[in-house]
């Protein structure tokens, strides 16, 4: 007997994530149920999810609240087509014991896919450099930290990671040099990119303090999150024109119209593209996809998201 699913993805998504090749994946094992929306409401949300038992989900999902899930009573999985699941983590989903999926690492391929490409854009572009020779310093070696790694051993580079949460093994495996502090990596590296979560203990990392730190002629790329740097700090550093700045992402977003960032000539940015966007997103309807598939065969989980690790998640 087929499982139903409950397909929580608003019009202007559907067809990028539950694409034909999804939809076949998904055919033998569950029943859809889903209805055309622009945005979803609560009340829209609690008739597609009523006797689920289970979901996929994407940007535009609102959380689940005890209400919601009143009339889902078997619902047993949450498979998010999409990067966070801090937002569907909600106590009335743990309370349960729902399991959540992410396809964040699908999301994290195109992120550090699109780190790469700006980042040999720019050092030509700006730096009048190649990525030869060079050493890269990354800070957080999360999936995209390690993707990026991945990509980065196919140039002659040394890489350096900061990341106070990762394992001496996991650097050995990728290649990387782990350094002991943040500053100790902003010092050595010709290249500095940022790939930490958004939590307390990364709240304004890059600020006065350090930022001088960084070689005369260093590129930084920041495709994490804005919160990660002290913009009026980076601003009195990058004036001099003695860095060169990729920013992808900014605090607020969209940066605000009067921050002196955009006057800055060595200064490139872009409104938050590092991610998937275009045909890419199908990666993450499959990995969702490939979850529910799972778990409705009975077998393990690829993607489970820890609920007590995420304090440390993006």
């Amino acid at each position: 007997m087929k499982l139903p699913l409950a397909v929580l993805v608003r019009r202007n998504l559907y067809h990028r994530i539950m694409t034909p090749a999804v939809l076949q994946k998904l055919k033998p094992y569950y029943t859809l149920q889903t209805k055309d929306v622009e945005e979803w409401t609560q009340s829209d949300t609690a008739e597609v999810l009523a006797g689920a038992e289970a979901c996929i989900t994407a940007w535009g999902t609102l959380p689940f609240d005890q209400a919601t899930l009143k009339g889902a009573p078997g619902l047993k999985l949450i498979a998010h087509a999409a990067g966070s699941v801090k937002h569907l983590a909600t106590p009335a989903v743990l309370a349960r014991g729902i399991r959540i999926t992410s396809a964040a690492q699908a999301n994290g391929l195109s992120v550090a896919e699109h780190c790469l490409g700006m980042m040999l854009y720019l050092l030509k572009q700006k730096c009048g450099k190649a990525l030869y020779h060079l050493t890269v310093g990354l800070v957080g070696l999360g999936f995209i930290g390690q993707h990026v790694a991945k990509l980065l051993q196919a140039f002659e580079v040394e890489v350096v990671a900061f990341d106070p949460f990762t394992t001496d093994e996991v650097c050995r495996s990728l290649g990387v040099r782990r350094l002991g502090s943040l500053e100790e990596l902003m010092r050595v590296c010709d290249i500095l990119s940022l790939h930490s979560p958004s939590i307390p203990e990364t709240y304004h990392s890059l600020n006065a303090a350090n930022l001088p730190l960084l070689k005369d002629g260093c590129l930084l790329l920041n495709t994490a999150r804005g919160s990660l740097i002290d913009e009026r700090a980076l601003y009195e550093e990058a004036k001099s024109g003695r860095i060169q700045v990729y920013l992808d992402v900014t605090d607020p977003e969209p940066m605000l119209s009067d921050n002196p960032l955009q006057t800055l000539p060595n200064v490139v940015l872009t409104p938050h593209l590092a991610g998937a966007k275009f045909n890419d997103i199908e990666r993450m309807g499959h990995l969702a996809a490939d979850e529910l598939v799972a778990y409705a065969r009975g077998e393990p989980l690829s993607q489970e998201v820890d609920p007590t690790a995420l304090a440390h998640r993006a």
